[in-house]
């Protein structure tokens, strides 16, 4: 009787006779076609988000020189 330990480490080189695994193309491959529609709403919010960040960030410049400029420096 044999124990688990006694059994030879047998290394078998895959079946030539076997399907060839399909390979996957690079890129997303799993990502589904985007309509016409669809890639452009998402470019209007993406353009929108990007008008509203300057915005945002251009109110947040002003309000900290304010802050730490003096009147006559800031005016």
């Amino acid at each position: 009787m044999t124990q688990k330990g006694d059994e030879p480490d047998l290394d078998v080189p895959p079946d030539p006779s076997a399907p060839a695994e399909p390979s996957a193309p690079a890129g997303d491959a799993a990502a589904p076609e985007q309509s016409v529609g669809t890639a452009a709403s998402r470019g209007f919010l993406w353009a929108n988000v990007g008008v509203a960040t300057r915005y945002v960030s251009a109110l947040v410049l002003a309000a900290v020189l304010a802050r730490v400029l003096g009147i006559t420096d800031y005016a």
